[in-house]
């Protein structure tokens, strides 16, 4: 068999050419390939960015109006507070104002006194008591003050006292101390025999016999406990005793609880009187005349026999009151 070796080298040559071709054209898909995703990436990279501007520029607006809403809130609050501040300060200048105007009481006016126990400083600046052994007065207009000096001058309406409120307390007292038991030893032969052995042997030994032939007991003396007497004693504390005041100058009702045990408010009520509220049904029973009564007297013995109703005693009753 013969081969021509020029056509081998030629298909050897064109199958080459062919495979260059095709690698060209892949190198060059590739290359495309590599160029489009560079530029997807970019393109992808572009679009992120300007979302996140967009994003950032949002949350810096809103975080910015956030702030600007708190700035506003801190300002309101400030001016508030300074307002606050300035009433505060009002109302100090006020109150020193009014007490440079209170009165002084003449000590010829105050007709009773009594110490009272205030339970904290704000009730005693609340009537404007004395810091040290304050008391309350009355004054012959029958208003009361708990300070002669620029005092501030109240109506009493009412007293009231909740106690007395006891506790119980234990007392012991000791009536005799306690003793310890003891006993006093008797001497006993043995003890003899050897003394007398020490001193003279021999002799001792028959007078230590002696001795020790006496019989004896120890004394024993028993001990006891102290001897102590219990007893209990009802304690009395304090108990909320209750003013109910008006002050004159500015109209304001006060409920002032003070403490007090019943010799404090024993004393407090003999010196400070509480004005009697004068009843309208007392008044008017006072005013009625010996002949109404007379009259009533004898409708309800009418109606006390069956001769007039209910009915018919009431409305006698009230033209004979004019009611």
């Amino acid at each position: 068999m013969i081969i021509n070796t020029n056509i081998l080298y030629q298909n050897k040559s064109d199958v080459g050419g062919i495979a260059m071709g095709f690698f060209d054209k892949a190198k060059q898909a590739l290359k495309e390939s590599v160029q489009e995703g560079q530029q997807n990436v970019k393109s992808s990279i572009q679009s992120q960015t300007e979302l996140i501007n967009k994003t950032t520029q949002s949350s810096t607006s809103r975080l910015s109006n956030k702030l600007e809403a708190i700035q506003e809130q801190a300002n309101e609050a400030a001016a508030r507070q300074q307002n606050e501040v300035d009433e505060i300060r009002l109302k100090k200048a006020t109150a020193k104002v009014d007490r440079d105007v209170l009165p002084d009481i003449d000590k010829e006016r105050v007709i009773g006194k009594a110490p009272v126990y205030f339970q904290n400083n704000y009730s005693k600046k609340l009537v404007g008591a004395t810091i040290i052994t304050p008391k309350i007065y009355q004054l012959d207009d029958s208003t009361v003050t708990f300070s002669l000096s620029h005092a501030i001058l109240f109506e009493l309406i009412s007293m009231s006292f909740a106690g007395p409120v006891y506790h119980e307390e234990t007392i012991q007292k000791e009536l005799s101390p306690a003793t310890k038991t003891t006993v006093k030893k008797k001497h006993h032969g043995i003890a003899g025999t050897v003394i007398g052995t020490v001193l003279a042997p021999g002799v001792g030994t028959i007078a230590g016999a002696v001795v020790g032939s006496h019989t004896g007991k120890d004394k024993i003396t028993d001990g006891h406990a102290a001897k102590v007497s219990t007893s209990t004693k009802q304690v009395e504390d304090g108990a909320p005793l209750t003013l109910e005041l008006r002050r004159l100058d500015n109209d304001e009702h006060i409920t002032l609880v003070l403490a007090a045990r019943t010799k404090d408010y024993d004393r407090i009520r003999s010196e400070i009187k509480v004005p009697e509220v004068k009843d309208d049904n007392d008044e008017h029973s006072e005013s009625i005349s010996d002949e109404a009564v007379n009259q009533l007297k004898k409708i309800k013995d009418l109606l006390d026999s069956g001769i007039l109703t209910q009915e018919e005693f009431d409305t006698k009753k009230k033209q004979i009151l004019n009611l």
